[in-house]
């Protein structure tokens, strides 16, 4: 592997972990409101005028390749969903996009894919050669990737991925050029919603190899809008040859880049953009509602929550973390440290299909009174003698919520140490097995919800950094994978996450919420959970 590739392979690592194992919530560009459910933008049709161009305020780099894009960066999301289609759309019950057919076995573990008769930017065919070559540069990138590791249902993916002993996924077959089929490890009736992100973008196998490390200076995508230049920060799209690029929707797209969020911000204030991110000051946040209102707001699927290490012999007794869990007042101190985000009230965020209103009703909320009667039967009446570390990262908004987690729970007589640490250690500490309770973020790569519950506590996955291992969650998530009734799907996905609440493994603390602001003459705008939009539904006005 090249220097270059090396470092775009470490860079993408690095981002990975800084945005999904430890979000830093306070000065997080995606900002938040107080809103829990947003409305789209107003839609009229006065002043109407097709084609136009569409100015976009983004900050720091942007990453116009698929495979270096982080979940948590909306700017390089809202990029890649220009430049690239996926095989399905970016929704819960997903539709075939690329793809003209998702055609499963009855028992889900084998898809045949058949594509739509579709073109890259340079006009090449989009073939099945082409989504194996996609998918498999994804499952190469290993733990750097989350796109990349949720492709540990296919089969073959060990032997690519972790022991590299295969020089291919194995599990994915081409059949003839537009046709490909995909065998899987487990049973999954949701492979179209999963395949429906952006991260996973169709890119062509000739100009990915022609280009090396150099193909995101140089995109060539498979969506709407092709990659036309770059002129000091802006990048320009332009609308794309074939289906694509027919669609409705400006003619033009320009990632006007900016060093902050807030030069972004004011760039928008001043009529330079049409869109932008808001900065996460209270005060901000304020302004930009009054002033602009709160159509473009809605929840955005990253969330933080705190681990109970089920390794850790402290905290084996089940009535121990259920009295953690009931003495902290998680809402308190959602609204007390993070104002405006958005309480989590389970572990699947509030907006994707299925999850329930209040997870927490009774298996976590707030109740000191309770918290002391289990502490009584674990200690026996008296004094608690095991501490509770309290694990954490540098930052002001870390600390500040381990300073109320802390008064918590010393409030019904359990001691508490805290353990902070830098930064770039923390990522790496975080996922050893050597925290005790520790802050975590997690992001959902699609709206179901199997994304916030098999991924993170299912046995044996690598993302099960708290190191649950319940046969019953396991029973429960396994047969809602290989369940094609969405109601049934959806009951079995709550079963699981109330025995996980139930058992005190995660602490729901709160989840992000996109504040974004859009100009009076964008119509037609409706973001996604992943902070995306879809760019061919909107018109601008004169």
């Amino acid at each position: 592997m090249s220097p270059r590739a090396v470092e775009a392979r470490r860079r993408n690592g690095r981002r990975l972990l800084a945005a999904v194992v430890a979000l830093a919530l306070a000065a997080s560009a995606v900002a938040c409101s107080g809103a829990e459910e947003s409305q789209p933008a107003p839609t009229t049709e006065a002043g109407f005028r097709p084609g136009g161009t569409l100015r976009l305020g983004v900050a720091g780099p942007t990453a116009l390749d698929p495979a270096l894009a982080v979940p948590t960066e909306q700017a390089e999301m809202i990029a890649i969903d220009l430049l690239y289609d996926s095989l399905a759309t970016d929704a819960n019950p997903a539709e075939p996009d690329l793809a003209e057919s998702f055609q499963p076995s009855e028992d889900h573990r084998r898809w045949r894919i058949v594509l739509r008769n579709r073109v890259f930017a340079d006009g090449s065919p989009i073939t099945a050669e082409d989504v194996k070559f996609t998918l498999e540069r994804l499952a190469r990138l290993g733990s750097a990737s989350l796109a990349g590791t949720r492709l540990d249902i296919v089969a073959g993916y060990e032997a690519l991925a972790v022991e590299r002993t295969a020089s291919e996924l194995s599990g994915v077959r081409v059949l003839d050029q537009r046709t490909l089929e995909i065998d899987l490890a487990v049973s999954y009736t949701q492979l179209p919603e999963l395949l429906g992100s952006p991260l996973y973008g169709i890119v062509p196998r000739a100009a990915v190899q022609a280009a090396g490390d150099r193909f995101g200076e140089q995109p060539v995508g498979s969506g709407p809008y092709r990659f036309v230049g770059r002129d000091g920060s802006v990048v320009r799209l332009e609308r794309a040859p074939g289906p694509a690029g027919e669609a409705a929707g400006p003619d033009a797209v320009e990632l006007v880049g900016f060093d902050t969020v807030g030069d972004s911000y004011a760039a928008f204030e001043d009529g330079r953009v049409d869109w932008s991110l808001v900065p996460a000051e209270r005060e901000t946040l304020a302004e930009a509602a009054a002033r602009y209102g709160t159509g473009a707001f809605r929840s955005f699927g990253a969330e933080l929550w705190f681990g109970i290490n089920q390794h850790d012999p402290a905290y084996a007794d089940v009535r121990f973390r259920q009295a953690i869990v009931a003495a902290i007042d998680r809402e308190g101190i959602a609204r007390q440290v993070f104002p405006g985000r958005l309480p989590l009230r389970g572990l699947v965020a509030a907006g994707v299909p299925g999850a329930a209103d209040d997870a927490c009703t009774t298996a976590c909320a707030y109740d000191p009174d309770r918290a002391r009667a289990l502490l009584a039967e674990v200690f026996g009446g008296g004094p608690v003698t095991t501490t509770v570390v309290l694990d954490t990262y540098d930052d002001p908004s870390q600390i500040e919520l381990i300073e109320a987690v802390t008064a918590d729970l010393q409030a019904v007589g359990i001691p508490v140490e805290h353990r902070v640490k830098p930064f770039e250690e923390y990522r790496s500490f975080v996922v050893s097995g050597e925290a005790d309770v520790f802050s975590f973020g997690w992001v959902g790569i699609n709206p179901t919800q199997e994304a916030y519950l098999g991924p993170p506590f299912l046995s044996g996955s690598r993302d099960n950094v708290v190191g649950v291992s319940s046969e019953a969650v396991d029973a429960a998530i396994i047969r809602a994978r290989a369940t094609p009734d969405a109601a049934a799907r959806e009951a079995l996905y709550r079963e699981a996450e109330q025995r996980l609440l139930g058992d005190g493994v995660a602490i729901p603390v709160v989840q992000l919420v996109t504040n974004q602001v859009v100009a009076p003459r964008v119509n037609g705008f409706a973001g996604r959970l992943d902070g995306t939009f879809d760019v061919t539904s909107l018109w601008l006005a004169d």
